[in-house]
């Protein structure tokens, strides 16, 4: 039996586990290395110490009940705690616990530290997700909605309780969109129907996911970029009008260049104002396609017309205006 008790003594000690030991009294008769290694004290400074040195205050609580409940009994137990190590750390750890013959006790306790860790990213991530103002939906392998985060919500109007285990397809406004979901990646500017039946424009990111089971599922992301598209179609529709007048400009800055060029050749071969003048409101109806013209020329403090077409009676009238009351005065 020696031989047993030394092999046994050698797998306690290499367990990844910590072994605690003790007494009826939970006073500590043994302990293995990893629980050293936890509490961050030697053996010499664990044996003969209560247990319930080794907790933080809550787990102490729990581990009297269990001790005075189910270990009076006879009745092995598992539970979560904390232990204290000797410079404050709290260690989470499973803490398997069953009576011995002599009425001591045995713990066993699993190190879950990384685990915790894990769960607080997840945690962590999972809120991430969850406040994110881009629509963060989870699908199975037949596209059936599994997890629905708050800014689903605000972009498609529907609550969680309202679409989980619907298909996603009702998002879409085609009934061609199961090809976005052909490819392992995808990202691209799709339109999608708010539950108001209003369209949206949304940039979104399809990806496949696949565990080690081979099974795969989808996650859909999208960014709601309606009002940036409203907004580049007001830049461009703007653009086109400038451009138009640009335009528009340009041809009357040509039609008066051509004008200009025209009465500078004209006048040096006529000598008559009159002649001058009616050329120059022929070329205006002509180029302009107006309905009506009038030139004035100034003399003194009065703009005297020299040469009209299409005026009213009333305009044709008034051959000389004051200076002061004209638009050319102002």
């Amino acid at each position: 039996h020696s031989d047993d008790n030394i092999k046994y003594k050698h797998l306690i000690e290499h367990m990844n586990e910590a072994v605690w030991i003790g007494d009826d009294k939970e006073k500590t008769i043994y302990a293995n290395p990893k629980f050293c290694q936890l509490v961050e004290m030697t053996l010499d400074e664990i044996i003969g110490r209560e247990s319930y040195d080794f907790w933080d205050k809550k787990s102490v609580q729990v581990v009297r009940d269990v001790n005075n409940t189910d270990r009076k009994k006879w009745i092995s137990s598992s539970y979560q705690c904390c232990l204290l190590s000797k410079t404050g750390k709290l260690i989470p750890v499973l803490l398997f616990g069953t009576p011995l013959p002599d009425g001591g006790t045995i713990g066993i306790m699993t190190d879950l530290t990384e685990i915790k860790k894990n769960e607080e990213k997840s945690i962590t991530l999972a809120r991430a997700i969850d406040h994110s103002h881009d629509a963060v939906i989870l699908t199975d392998k037949k596209w059936n909605i599994l997890s629905w985060n708050s800014g689903a919500e605000n972009i498609f109007g529907y609550r969680e309780n309202d679409i989980l285990w619907l298909s996603i397809g009702s998002l879409f406004g085609e009934d061609s969109w199961e090809i976005y979901f052909s490819k392992p990646f995808l990202q691209k500017e799709i339109q999608v129907f708010h539950k108001n039946k209003n369209l949206i424009f949304v940039d979104a990111t399809i990806t496949r996911l696949e565990n080690n089971n081979k099974e795969f599922s989808y996650i859909f992301i999208a960014r709601n970029i309606s009002q940036q598209i409203q907004i580049q179609k007001d830049m461009l529709l703007r653009y086109e009008k400038m451009q138009q007048a640009y335009n528009e400009f340009w041809i009357i800055r040509r039609r008066m260049d051509y004008i200009f060029d025209l009465i500078e050749e004209i006048s040096k071969r006529w000598q008559s104002i009159s002649e001058i003048a009616d050329f120059i409101i022929a070329s205006l109806i002509m180029l302009t396609r107006a309905n009506g013209s009038a030139l004035r020329i100034l003399k003194w403090d009065k703009l005297e017309m020299v040469a009209s077409f299409g005026l009213w009676p009333e305009w044709s009238g008034k051959k000389h205006i004051p200076l002061k009351a004209s638009l050319a005065y102002n």
